[in-house]
């Protein structure tokens, strides 16, 4: 994850893009922590089960929208989310 939002964020945001980024993925991790023994008194194997399935959502996400970068340059990697102009013909 830390080297795919190293990759991603053009290098004149890359700084504040990263510690929002840091953010997210701390509010996440708590939110987790926080709320896996309320759902696991509840049912344990719908929690793992709602985790797992978060997880293969965020799998075939990555497969699907993340593009390879290896091999490539920093400065190029920083082209891949930019969205192309439709030019009209």
């Amino acid at each position: 994850m830390w080297v795919l939002l190293g990759e991603i964020f053009p290098s004149r945001i890359r700084g504040k893009a990263l510690g929002v980024a840091a953010g997210a993925q701390w509010l996440a991790n708590f939110l987790v922590s926080w709320t896996f023994p309320q759902l696991a008194e509840w049912s344990l194997t719908i929690t793992y089960g709602a985790y797992a399935f978060f997880a293969a959502l965020s799998f075939v996400f990555v497969l699907w929208k993340i593009p390879e970068t290896k091999g490539m340059e920093l400065e190029q990697t920083e082209t891949l989310f930019v969205r192309k102009a439709k030019t009209k013909s």
